[in-house]
C-alpha cells in the first residue's frame, strides 16, 4: 500500500455525497470554497459519479451551472450503465435458452444491494460458468457473433460483439491457484451454481447467493488492492452489501468461513473504513481498530482510483505483477 496523502476538501466532499446517497446521512454543503469541478472529476475517476450526484439533497447548495454539468455527467454515465444492464440480459437469455449454468460476478449482482440499482456505475459483464461447460459456451458465443479477444489471461476470457464486452471466468478473481487457501476457497465456491438465485433487478439474471457474492467481493477487492488498487466503487459495493444484514445474520453467514479463508480481519477493516468514511452503520461484528488503519486504506483507495487508473505507474506495475497470477 502506498504512502497516503491527506484527504483534501474534494475528497471529503465526495465521501459525504456518497454517504448521503447510500446511507442518508444528511450532510450539507454550505462552503463557497468547494471546488465542485474537482469533485465531479474525482467522482468520475472513482466510478461513483451517479452515486455522488444523488447525494446532493438541495440543488441550491451548489452553483446552478455546476449542478447542471454534474447532472449531465451522471446522466451520461447512467445511460451507459443501463446499456450494460441490458447486456446482462442478453447473456441471461442466451445461456438460459441453451441450458448453461452461469452466475454474474459483481455487475448486476452488486447493483442488487444498492438503494437503487441504477446508482451503480457498470463496467463489463463478468460471469462464471462450470469448467466442463467451457467448450460448449465458447462455441455458443462464437456462433452468436461474439469475437474472442486475443489478449486473454488465465483468469478470464474476453469476448466482444459490437458494443457488448463480456468476460468469462472459470473461477472468481482472487482465488489462489494453489496452497491452503486455494483449497478452502474452492470448496466454498463448489456449490455456487446450486445456490444461484434468478432475480429481476432492472433485468433478469442469475445472482450468486448472499454468501457467495460476499466472498466474491472480498476476493476481488483483496486481489486488486494488492495489485492495481481499488476505487471507491469497490468500497461502496461492499458497504451496501454489508448493510443488507443484521449483526447476527452477517456473523452467522461469514465469521467462521472467513476465518478459515484468512479473510475475516480484512472484511472487518474494509467495513470499518466504510463506517468511518461512507457513513455505513456500525455493526458489533466489525470490532475496533486504530483509525489510522482505515485512514491509510481510504487514502490508498482515493489515490489509486478505480483499478489504479489515477496512478498510471502503479497501474502498470500492478498489471505486470497480476499477469503472473501470483
Amino acid at each position: 500500500m502506498s504512502s497516503p496523502n491527506k484527504l483534501n476538501t474534494t475528497h471529503q466532499v465526495l465521501l459525504k455525497l456518497i454517504s448521503n446517497s447510500l446511507f442518508d446521512t444528511k450532510h450539507t454543503f454550505q462552503d463557497n470554497n468547494i471546488d465542485w469541478d474537482s469533485v465531479i472529476k474525482e467522482s468520475v475517476l472513482q466510478s461513483v459519479a451517479i452515486i455522488a450526484f444523488a447525494g446532493i439533497k438541495k440543488a441550491e447548495e451548489i452553483p446552478s451551472k455546476t449542478y447542471c454539468y454534474f447532472w449531465k455527467t451522471a446522466l451520461s454515465i447512467s445511460t451507459k450503465s443501463l446499456h450494460i444492464h441490458g447486456n446482462h440480459a442478453v447473456i441471461d437469455k442466451l445461456f438460459c435458452e441453451n441450458n448453461i449454468d452461469y452466475s454474474i460476478l459483481k455487475g448486476c449482482s452488486s447493483a442488487y444491494y444498492y438503494p437503487r440499482p441504477d446508482y451503480r456505475s457498470m463496467g463489463d459483464v463478468d460471469f462464471i460458468i462450470k469448467e466442463e461447460d467451457y467448450e460448449r459456451t465458447n462455441n455458443l458465443l462464437l456462433q452468436n457473433g461474439f469475437n474472442r479477444w486475443s489478449k486473454n489471461t488465465k483468469h478470464h476470457i474476453v469476448y466482444t460483439k459490437k458494443n457488448i464486452h463480456i468476460e468469462l471466468h472459470l473461477q472468481p478473481a482472487g482465488v489462489p491457484d494453489k496452497g491452503k487457501y486455494s483449497i478452502v476457497l474452492k470448496e466454498f465456491f463448489a456449490d455456487i451454481f446450486e445456490k444461484n438465485e434468478k432475480v429481476r433487478n432492472l433485468v433478469d439474471f442469475n445472482k450468486p447467493s448472499h454468501f457467495h457474492h460476499g466472498l466474491i467481493l472480498l476476493c476481488h477487492t483483496y486481489h486488486h488492492l494488492l495489485f492495481e488498487g481499488i476505487g471507491l466503487r469497490h468500497l461502496c459495493d461492499w458497504a451496501v452489501f454489508v448493510n443488507s444484514f443484521s449483526d447476527e445474520e452477517f456473523k452467522d453467514m461469514f465469521e467462521e468461513k472467513l476465518k478459515q479463508a484468512s479473510l475475516w480481519k480484512f472484511a472487518r477493516l474494509l467495513s470499518l473504513t466504510a463506517v468511518h468514511y461512507l457513513g455505513l452503520p456500525y455493526r458489533e461484528w466489525m470490532g475496533e481498530c486504530e483509525e489510522g488503519f482505515t485512514y491509510s486504506l481510504i487514502c490508498d483507495i482515493i489515490e489509486g482510483g478505480n483499478f489504479g487508473h489515477k496512478d498510471k505507474e502503479r497501474y502498470n506495475q500492478g498489471s505486470i505483477i497480476s499477469n503472473k497470477g501470483e
